[in-house]
């Protein structure tokens, strides 16, 4: 049984920038994306997984299950919204 939802495939297909109410070919693609994560293939898109809490609590149990395929435990900071280093502020640090 696939842990992969309606929302997750909707989120990710916006992610990629797919409409697949205008064109449902897409959809079986999105799906199997989220299905190969849960496997353990590929690699986790950050950037969507970790934006923020409502994305980390959608994704986690694709997330656990990426995991869990390779043999390892979730890192903790998987579990954390990634934080993102603007231009402007990138280079204030290094001054």
């Amino acid at each position: 049984m696939s842990l992969v939802s309606c929302k997750m495939v909707e989120v990710i297909a916006e992610f990629y920038g797919i409409d697949i109410l205008t064109d449902l070919n897409q959809w079986p693609g999105c799906v199997g994306t989220l299905r190969g994560l849960e496997a353990g293939h590929g690699q986790i898109p950050a950037n969507l997984f970790q934006k923020n809490d409502e994305m980390i609590a959608l994704f986690r149990p694709i997330t656990d299950a990426y995991f869990a395929a390779r043999g390892l435990d979730v890192p903790e900071s998987v579990l954390l919204p990634l934080v993102v280093v603007g231009k402007d502020e990138a280079s204030d640090t290094q001054e």
